[in-house]
């Protein structure tokens, strides 16, 4: 039978077809591996299977592994638990099937990174929950790109020494009690971590009125405010205090505490690595509960960035409190989260001659911080008699934007504004642009509302690239704003550079010179055209059909000879003849999914098209699902023979479950920790020591 079976596989092995939703679609793999002599046009099969083949001269190989999506394996807690906690975090152990480069959580409307985490297919790390029911959805991206996402269900439950009308248990009565909780309620990844209210640790007492308190390691303050006890007790149990140090970067954070109106805290950092390198800071006034809610350029909301220290920015004073300079005090903050940054020291090159209106230089970053919050302006607009002017041999953040003005509005960055869009790639048709704010061409200096921004070609009126914008959030900078563009039939695309609006999405607008009513979008920082495949099957690349529909959050129509492309983060887009591409190297995505731009378990779902099913002869298709059939039912015969010999049980409905789960984990972990495990998936402990001894006695 087996080598029938081997027989009649390799005698099929280009035209499998198949339904596994646990692999992904062929044409959305790009690049295998990262190498660029490594194409998918040669790959061998359509729609979903498990066995794909990739043939390179004469030499074919298996890519399944590769197209097989990720999977986390959950160890503690186990999918549907019920655990009992006494502080709002779990610690959380999982393995993965594949080598994974990006790993998102997103709980109760927070997201969390915790791709630092992972260590060979490994991960042990914690995280805050809240109590009641918790959606844990993960998703997972391995290091080709293929993406899957799971979820794990959680029902916390606060767990104190409770007694009657002491509901922590510490001899006060809850009508008195001020404080609910001590300090091992409070979740934290601090060490030696101490609580002072007025210099004492003693917490078992009555407080009603205004205390100093204080957030100690090793006697050092970390973070000290004011509290008046008359407005609110302190519930210790919905505490976090946590601390962070990656890449030299140290960072802070207090959540779950309203310390009242017109109080403010004050926090104290101890600033890591090269402080004379990394001595700026983020400061992100809000409720945050993991450190990647901090974006890497601290322009999000809520946030600003410290330049330098000392300084004073806006109502934050920030100092030193130490000779040495390593300890930063930062006072004024409402919510507390404080993260240390690299500085930024830009070498600004000379401008450079004037072409079509407009002259380039270049900037360098000599600290190479890897930001770009205070990156001076490479572009501007000169007449073209101008000469080179000095740009000067080094500068420390050439271009921040204006403050806000005194009736609480935005400014457009200083160089942000200029009819002339710089395009050095290629010698393009549309040379000179306008910029519409909200259907007027007059820039004003400040904006305080939402606003529409229209870039369009001035020689032919063409909106290139619209958008909205927040300025009540934040200012627009688009001082280094590139469009490189070309409208020839053969070669038609726009690629829109440096324009990152955060959350929000873009349109644009492309003339349909070929009219295949087709076009490929790559949804990722470029520099060339030339980084977007031939037939559209890159990393982050779509084929979209200019149908209206929106996939994937994308949407293409065609108005007026454009094709208006909607839901771009980042920008490049480029027509396509359709008729090019085979229908065994791509899926064209048109299928009507989510409306909205959020993350949604369909973004993670592979789309499915019966025009990429290979049919078979009727006979040849019967007898491989023949012997499918039998290859099936012989493993479940084997399956049958192996469960006989196991020894027998009292037929508790519960057994085979623990059983699966301790065969499969036995040998990784000892026994305590799967016993904890069980017993927090409140398993039968009687069944739970006879399965765990049963195994840990081989």
């Amino acid at each position: 039978m087996a080598i029938v079976l081997a027989i009649f596989l390799i005698t099929n092995a280009f035209s499998f077809t198949g339904n596994s939703e646990n692999y992904q679609m062929t044409t959305n793999i790009g690049l295998l591996g990262g190498s660029s002599n490594i194409s998918t046009s040669p790959i061998i099969g359509s729609g979903y299977s498990e066995n794909y083949f990739l043939r390179l001269g004469s030499a074919t190989f298996n890519t399944s592994y590769l197209l097989q999506k990720p999977n986390l394996t959950f160890i503690y807690p186990l999918n549907n638990s019920n655990l009992n906690l006494n502080k709002r975090g779990i610690n959380f152990y999982a393995n993965f099937t594949k080598d994974i480069s990006e790993l998102i959580l997103i709980n109760n409307n927070k997201t969390f990174n915790l791709s630092r985490y992972i260590s060979d297919k490994y991960i042990n790390t914690s995280f805050p929950v809240n109590y009641g029911e918790n959606i844990l959805n993960f998703y997972l991206t391995d290091k080709y790109g293929i993406k899957n996402n799971q979820t794990l269900y959680l029902d916390i439950n606060l767990s104190l020494p409770y007694q009657i009308n002491d509901i922590d248990g510490d001899g006060i009565s809850d009508s008195n009690d001020t404080i609910v909780g001590n300090l091992s309620n409070i979740f934290t990844s601090i060490p030696n971590l101490s609580l002072e209210i007025e210099n004492s640790t003693n917490l078992t007492q009555v407080f009603n009125e205004t205390k100093n308190i204080s957030f100690k390691q090793n006697s050092k303050p970390l973070i000290e405010f004011e509290y008046d006890f008359q407005e609110a007790s302190i519930d210790l149990t919905q505490l976090l205090v946590l601390n962070n140090t990656e890449n030299n970067k140290s960072k802070l954070l207090i959540s779950g505490i309203n310390i009242g109106t017109n109080k403010t805290k004050s926090m104290y950092l101890d600033l890591s690595g090269n402080t004379s390198i990394f001595s700026s800071l983020c400061i992100k006034d809000a409720e945050i509960e993991d450190f990647s809610e901090i974006s890497q350029n601290c322009n999000g909301e809520n946030e600003t960035f410290v330049q330098s220290i000392p300084s004073t920015v806006g109502q934050y004073s920030i100092s030193f409190t130490n000779s040495s300079n390593t300890t930063v005090q930062i006072t004024g903050l409402r919510n507390s989260g404080v993260a240390q940054m690299c500085t930024e020291q830009w070498s600004v090159g000379n401008w450079g001659t004037c072409s079509s209106g407009t002259q380039t230089r270049i900037v360098t970053d000599v600290n190479s911080c890897g930001t770009q919050v205070m990156m001076p302006a490479t572009t501007q607009s000169c007449s073209s008699g101008s000469s080179s002017s000095s740009g000067g041999g080094g500068s420390s953040g050439g271009s921040s934007s204006s403050s806000s003005s005194s009736g609480g509005g935005r400014y457009i960055s200083s160089s942000s504004i200029s009819n002339k869009i710089l395009q050095p790639e290629v010698q393009s048709i549309i040379n000179f642009y306008d910029i519409t704010i909200s259907g007027s061409t007059e820039v004003k200096n400040s904006y305080t509302d939402k606003e529409e921004i229209v870039i369009a070609n001035k020689g032919t009126n063409i909106d290139v690239v619209s958008f909205t914008h927040d300025f009540s959030q934040t200012d627009l900078n688009i001082s280094t704003l590139e469009i490189v563009s070309s409208s020839t039939p053969e070669n038609s695309f726009v690629i829109v550079k440096n324009l990152d609006l955060g959350n929000n999405t873009k349109t644009l607008r492309l003339r349909n010179l070929q009219n295949t009513n087709t076009v490929c979008i790559k949804d990722a920082q470029i520099s060339s055209i030339s980084e977007m495949t031939g037939d559209c099957t890159g990393l982050e690349e779509y084929l979209l059909s200019c149908n209206g529909q929106k996939t994937l959050g994308y949407s293409c129509s065609i108005e007026n000879d454009l094709y208006v492309i909607d839901g771009l983060k980042h920008s490049a887009v480029k027509e396509v003849d359709s008729s090019l591409i085979t229908q065994d190297q791509v899926t064209i995505i048109s299928d009507t999914t989510n409306s909205n731009n959020t993350i949604e378990e369909n973004d993670f779902t592979d789309e499915r098209e019966e025009t990429n099913v290979i049919t078979k002869e009727d006979s040849s298709y019967t007898i491989y699902v023949i012997i499918v059939l039998v290859f099936i039912l012989l493993i479940f015969v084997i399956l049958y023979l192996i469960s006989k010999k196991k020894p027998s049980l009292n037929n508790h409905p519960d057994y085979k479950k623990v059983d699966e789960y301790v065969k499969t984990y036995y040998t990784q972990y000892t026994k305590e920790q799967l016993k904890t495990a069980l017993d927090n998936a409140q398993e039968d402990k009687k069944l739970s020591e006879y399965v765990l001894n049963m195994y840990y006695k081989k």
